[in-house]
């Protein structure tokens, strides 16, 4: 299968979601704040004569502002109308096993390949249904130190198959046919019929993986009253995602901290915190922007003008 970019309801042309290019500014931004970040000299590299310049002390930090406060940090339970701007910050957080690049082209992150035809991962069947394969890669970790594994994905797909936790559930549910641990970093799911986005799956927003080890029992004790296990704190205030960063802490109503995992499978952060202010009126956001107190921010331009 070759990458595809994906095209908008109602768009004429194809064309970048709005997510990917937000999350793409971000990303650039961070590595520019961290390209910037005073090199250590060595004894040798001291220009002769010159005043020794002492490194900077203290953690390496930057304030981002969004305009609007999310009640959760995983995909799936941030409404549709207000997903841009926390999406930002949710994919540093637990960025999936694929995500997309800036040109749409979909990449592993957690995961060893993106499944396709080409590299036997995305296999037709004879009788018109399809199997899929999925690995997750050697050392990636959630933040708690668990190994991620193809359990986890397992009980992600069965999420998803549930009808009473609708905002799990999307139209590729209806398609999985099951959903078969072959070891501990690999699953094979089965596909009902052949459908062209299969290979979203498991990516920031269809199936995100959910950690078995922390909502197995949850799931298991709710299962008379989902709306409790939508309402466990794990998604919020005590969410533990595999990204670069973690959640630290979180101040509702006021801003939340995220941490870099040493642990991270593609290196630690450069940065160590991230601290997200959550200013909904667009007015005090650009104030704090020409303040200098907000670094930078993924607010769309038209919710800062009310346009």
């Amino acid at each position: 299968m070759r990458s595809r970019t994906r095209r908008s309801w109602g768009a004429s042309v194809w064309r970048l979601p709005e997510r990917t290019l937000l999350r793409s500014r971000l990303w650039l931004l961070l590595l520019l704040f961290a390209a910037c970040a005073q090199p250590e000299r060595g004894v040798g590299s001291q220009p002769s004569g010159s005043a020794r310049t002492e490194a900077p002390s203290g953690p390496r930090r930057i304030n981002l502002a969004i305009n609007v406060e999310p009640p959760a940090l995983h995909y799936n339970l941030v409404p549709n109308p207000i997903r841009a701007n926390p999406g930002s910050i949710q994919e540093i957080i637990h960025p999936g096993l694929t995500s997309w690049d800036n040109e749409g082209t979909l990449r592993p992150i957690l995961g060893e390949a993106v499944p396709s035809i080409d590299n036997g991962l995305w296999k037709l069947l004879p009788d018109g249904r399809m199997d899929m394969t999925w690995t997750v890669k050697q050392g990636a970790t959630w933040h708690d130190g668990t190994p991620v594994t193809a359990a986890d994905l397992e009980f992600t797909v069965a999420l998803m198959q549930d009808r009473e936790l609708a905002v799990f559930h999307d139209k590729s549910a209806d398609l999985i046919d099951g959903a078969e641990v072959v070891d501990s970093r690999t699953i094979l799911v089965h596909w009902k019929k052949p459908f062209i986005d299969a290979d979203w799956l498991f990516a920031f927003n269809r199936g995100l993986p959910v950690p078995k080890h922390l909502m197995e029992r949850v799931y298991q004790e709710t299962q008379d009253n989902k709306k409790a296990f939508l309402e466990s704190p794990y998604w919020s205030t005590e969410f533990v995602g595999t990204g670069p960063f973690r959640l630290k802490d979180w101040l509702r109503g006021s801003h939340l901290t995220l941490a870099a995992y040493p642990n991270y499978l593609l290196g630690k952060p450069k940065l160590d915190e991230i601290e997200v202010d959550f200013i909904v009126d667009g007015n005090t956001l650009i104030s704090n922007i020409l303040a200098g107190s907000v670094d930078l921010t993924v607010a769309q331009i038209q919710s800062i003008s009310g346009n």
